[in-house]
């Protein structure tokens, strides 16, 4: 279970970083680099999208070249993109360069899934409950991300949200290293097909789902900042309150 825990280490560490930026880069793109709410929306669309694709083909690459390598990897370049938007003011206040950076940051973070949740499953002698401390791993990133990062803007500027996320992603990136590669046990392809309907209900669930999800990252941000007029901090602590709720139900969830 040893990989188990650092994988949950690693999707805290990431989720602690990545969130924050995820939450408040529509309010950024809106309020800093002067875009429209479509515009946001537009990006994160494009971008979510991007990502979906090059998941199938991470978890391609991830079989042939290696699960913990590839996480090596995706996290790698997450670290170096934090760093660019550290380093270059040009960089994090254009409205061409950052929404490309942002992009970059939600494949990169897209891309390394496929091989955590491979480590994760060859390493659970019981595959529900590694997958179980995962996802509180991952909860905890993203419960508590959002409210650091409002109290981060609130009290500083965006600039200690992307340096925030760097040094998260390079601890990350350090931890990664410590991981035990596993060999695959299962087969290495699995075709799919329209008969399997309970699969297919799954995923049209999972969309409608991640529809309403998605309406928290511009939706809700823009309305809460704009309508509302909450400060980044409140805002935070909104989702603080989400991610509390999640991981206290999450051992409920796993003996149901």
């Amino acid at each position: 279970m040893k990989n188990v825990e650092t994988v949950t280490l690693l999707s805290t560490l990431r989720g602690l970083g990545y969130s924050s930026i995820w939450i408040y880069s529509a309010i950024y793109l809106r309020l800093n680099l002067g875009l429209s709410i479509f515009q946001d929306g537009l990006i994160i669309s494009v971008g979510s999208a991007i990502a979906a694709v090059v998941q199938i083909y991470a978890g391609i690459l991830a079989d042939r070249f290696g699960y913990k390598r590839f996480i090596i990897l995706s996290v790698a370049i997450c670290a170096m993109l934090f760093a660019v938007l550290v380093a270059s003011p040009t960089v994090r206040e254009s409205p061409v360069y950052y929404p490309a950076v942002f992009m970059g940051l939600m494949i990169a973070n897209a891309a390394q899934a496929p091989a955590a949740n491979a480590i994760v499953s060859e390493s659970s002698s019981v595959k529900l409950r590694g997958f179980s401390i995962l996802r509180i791993g991952n909860n905890i990133g993203w419960g508590i991300g959002p409210a650091l990062g409002g109290f981060l803007i609130y009290g500083g500027s965006f600039y200690y949200l992307f340096l925030f996320g760097m040094v998260a992603n390079a601890l990350a990136l350090a931890l990664s290293f410590t991981l035990s590669e596993v060999v695959p046990t299962g087969p290495r392809k699995v075709k799919f097909h329209a008969g399997n309907r309970l699969l297919l209900v799954l995923s049209i669930v999972a969309l409608l789902l991640f529809i309403v999800q998605a309406q928290e990252t511009i939706t809700l941000s823009n309305y809460a900042n704009i309508i509302r007029g909450l400060n980044f901090n409140e805002l935070g602590l909104i989702y603080l309150t989400n991610g509390i709720v999640v991981i206290a139900t999450q051992g409920t969830t796993f003996h149901l």
